[in-house]
């Protein structure tokens, strides 16, 4: 089967490969850092606590400052979904307080989903 929604589509022989062009075209697309290295996290779903948006949040910046556990601080972020407000503030304060590292995206993008 083929994804339309992105950007390469790779099979179990060469999904090496494929994931890698996946993710350096997404962080390409979204203006993150280009870095084949980093853990990249994503959320997609409703901005409410019940989701643990509020957990989420409230690690973002732990998640950004390099500790030296070899994970924190070599991460990417991208969250995307609608809700309640302060969780939208939230998205989009990351976003803007770690550029290139955090995409905040208040809304749906199929595109951006997959």
């Amino acid at each position: 089967a083929k994804d339309k929604n992105i950007f390469c589509n790779y099979s179990e022989e060469d999904f090496v490969t494929g994931k890698a062009v996946n993710k350096k075209m997404l962080q390409q697309s979204l203006g993150l850092n280009e870095d084949s290295h980093c853990v990249l996290i994503g959320f997609v779903g409703r901005l409410t606590w019940q989701k643990g948006v509020d957990v989420i949040g409230s690690v973002i910046p732990w998640l950004m400052q390099d500790s030296g556990n070899g994970v924190t601080g070599n991460v990417q972020l991208i969250m995307m979904g609608n809700g309640e407000k302060q969780y939208a503030e939230t998205l989009r304060q990351a976003d803007e307080t770690y550029r290139g590292r955090v995409i905040g995206f208040v809304g749906f993008d199929p595109k951006v989903e997959h």
